[in-house]
């Protein structure tokens, strides 16, 4: 649960960033593609507000911030 309201948040969601960004980087290193497209979804999944972990705590797996 406190991962989910981690994510929810904009440190999770640059975590999510720097997560991909890591896996990307691995990728390029050892040369594994798999790998890279492993490390576009958190990008991607941080970019769309979404949290794939949400829906096994029975949460939205998209935040909707209200300003």
């Amino acid at each position: 649960m406190r991962v989910v309201k981690f994510m929810e948040t904009t440190a999770g969601r640059w975590a999510r960033v720097g997560l991909g960004v890591i896996l990307i980087v691995l990728a390029l290193l050892f040369g594994q593609l798999w790998l890279a497209i492993i490390g576009v979804l958190p990008i991607l999944a941080a970019s769309f507000n979404i949290c794939v972990l949400a829906p096994f705590f029975n949460k939205p797996i998209h935040h909707i911030q209200r300003h």
